[in-house]
């Protein structure tokens, strides 16, 4: 039995949705009114004036519902709510205003104060630490000559802050690096260091540097301002041949630096 899809589908959804008069075509050319009571793959049971007919489903050809009537609700309306009491309605409805403010008083005479803008961060400024600044470190490893190779690097921490402008720019104990710059292999100076600064750690950043040599400075002479003052050119060895942890040596800026601080 061949049967159009779309004609199977029609007769399905019909069966669903009975309706008090409805007209059926065959495909003989027939018009059955009456009311469809059913319907399924093989046939549609059809109730007419002369009684119930089953007509195959592969003779129809349309179907046609009369209009169904429209539902009335089955379901009580939602209630009405009760009116809000006077006095809580107004509640509701006035938005809350702030109590005003009274302003303070001025004496007599006073301009009124200017309208100061939004807070704004300060400007950084920048600070110049000139050629020739004394830096004095204390070495954190021992550096001997004959382990050490050029360019090897040590650290050290600032003994004394870094002062300019008169501000401190860079507190004592700040972290510093530098470098072998040479180890005397021959001649008088043999197995003598010459140590140079490099870097200044400040803030999570390197800062790079340039100075001279190293310049030891003797504890046991201190100047008159109480303080160890470096040693004569005949003392100690300025460049020496050994520097243990914790010597305290001395070095001059080569070369200026610039710093943004905020005051």
């Amino acid at each position: 039995m061949k049967r159009s899809p779309w004609t199977v589908a029609l007769f399905c959804l019909a069966a669903a949705a009975p309706a008090p008069a409805d007209v059926l075509e065959t495909r003989e050319g027939r018009v059955i009114e009456g009311v469809l009571r059913g319907a399924n793959q093989q046939s549609l049971r059809f109730e007419t004036a002369e009684g119930l007919q089953v007509i195959p489903i592969e003779e129809a050809l349309t179907l046609t519902f009369s209009a169904v009537p429209e539902a009335k609700p089955t379901s009580a309306p939602a209630p009405t709510p009760a009116p809000a009491r006077p006095e809580a309605a107004s509640t509701a409805s006035t938005p809350a205003t702030a109590a005003p403010t009274t302003p303070a008083p001025t004496a007599p005479g006073t301009p009124p104060a200017a309208a100061s803008p939004a807070a704004e961060a300060p400007a950084p400024q920048r600070v110049r630490v000139p050629a020739g600044t004394r830096l004095r470190v204390r070495i954190s490893d021992t550096i001997d000559p004959r382990q050490a190779t050029e360019g090897d690097r040590f650290s050290a921490l600032l003994e004394t802050p870094i002062v300019a402008g008169g501000l401190t720019i860079v507190p004592a104990r700040s972290k510093i690096y530098g470098v072998v710059a040479s180890v005397g292999t021959t001649g008088p100076i043999a197995n003598r260091l010459q140590l140079e600064l490099s870097e200044l750690q400040l803030q999570g950043r390197m800062l790079p540097l340039s100075s001279g040599a190293q310049q030891l400075v003797e504890p046991e002479a201190p100047s008159g301002d109480g303080a160890p003052k470096p040693a004569g050119p005949g003392t100690a060895t300025p460049r020496g041949s050994r520097v243990a942890a914790g010597t305290l040596l001395e070095f001059r800026l080569l070369q200026p630096f610039e710093l943004a601080i905020v005051r």
